[in-house]
Order: C-alpha cells, then structure tokens, then sequence
C-alpha cells in the first residue's frame, strides 16, 4: 500500500523482484562493490553545482571558489579537488548560457500512475522560453544503460509535466565527450 518507486527502484524491482525486496524492503546491502570516493566525488559535485546554480553564478571562478571552499570542511577531505575541478569546468562549459534565476536545482517530482505512487529528483530544470529542459549530472565513467537512462528521463519529463510543458530533457554525463540530449515532440516522443 504504501510503496513508493524512484526510477531506480522499479527498475530493480522489474529485473529482479527478490533483490529489490532485499534492498528496499529490508534495507540490506548489495553485494557489487561501490566505490567510496567515486560516491563522495559525485555528491560533492552535485552540491558545488546545485550552490552555483541556485546563486545563478556565471563565472567559473566562483564554482571554483564553491569547490575549494567545501574542501575544506572535514567532511569532504578525502574528495580530489582537481578531479572534482575538472567534472564542475565541463559542467560551466556546457552549462553557463542554459541556467538563469528561475531554474530549479534538486526539484523533488511526485506523481501517481495508475495507482502506483513515485518520485525522483531532477537535478536541475530550466525555464526556457520554449518550455522546460530537464537535466540531470552523472559524475561516473560508466555508461549509464538505455533502459536506466530512458526511465529516469523518461520519468522525469513525466513527472515535471506539472511545471510547465517538457521540451528537452538532457543526461550530461561529465566525464563523456558530450551530454544526451532528448527534444520532446508534440506526441511526447524523446529524440536525440
């Protein structure tokens, strides 16, 4: 009754139901090894970039200073900051004429679909002209799969529908050469 997916969770739940029941029910460990520093990396950024985004700065310098300036609480001293530099330059570079004032950083999104009840959160979305662009940051080397990538985004569009009209959603994967990047059509198709 109360169960509440995230992409992730049905994802999981549709590829295996007894290792979902035994992440998300009881709560246990996965067993595939999880890099600490590459999860502390990724959380690091998304904090630089959600502070800069919100503060609608738009030099890279001031990301920088956001960065160097975290570094030095004890929670994130095992962070590379050279590692974290490099992701959060790429993200100005691509990023800097997208964001404004308006835009949202770690936008919760709820919805209800044929009785069953989600959430996720997009890490940013940008009120453009046009209508909305979705965007969420990946600080991974890996590639993240079609079927994750295409229910989280596909989620996210969804679930924003309520903001405003969907125009683009955008899977920026920072150690890649280049972001995904989605339009939406009027019959609510994605295409590259």
């Amino acid at each position: 009754k109360n169960l509440v997916f995230s992409p992730s969770s049905l994802l999981s739940f549709v590829g295996c139901q007894k290792k979902y029941e035994y992440k998300y029910i009881y709560n246990m460990p996965e067993q595939k090894i999880v890099s600490w520093e590459a999860i502390m990396l990724g959380s690091f950024v998304h904090i630089v970039l959600e502070r800069g985004v919100k503060a609608n700065i738009k030099d890279l310098k001031n990301f920088e200073d956001i960065a160097r300036e975290m570094r030095m609480d004890e929670e994130w001293q095992g962070v590379d900051l050279n590692d974290a530099l490099v992701l959060i330059r790429i993200f100005f570079e691509r990023n800097k004429k997208k964001y404004n004032s308006d835009s949202k950083t770690e936008q919760k999104l709820n919805v209800e679909l044929g009785g069953i009840k989600f959430v996720g959160f997009a890490d940013r979305i940008d009120f453009c002209s046009d209508g909305l662009e979705i965007v969420d940051y990946k600080t991974g080397k890996s590639v993240v799969a079609p079927l994750a990538r295409n229910w989280q985004l596909g989620y996210y569009a969804l679930a924003a529908s309520h903001l405003g009209k969907v125009k683009r959603i955008t899977l920026d994967m920072l150690r890649h050469e280049t972001p995904l990047e989605f339009e939406i059509d009027e019959k609510g198709n994605a295409n590259p």
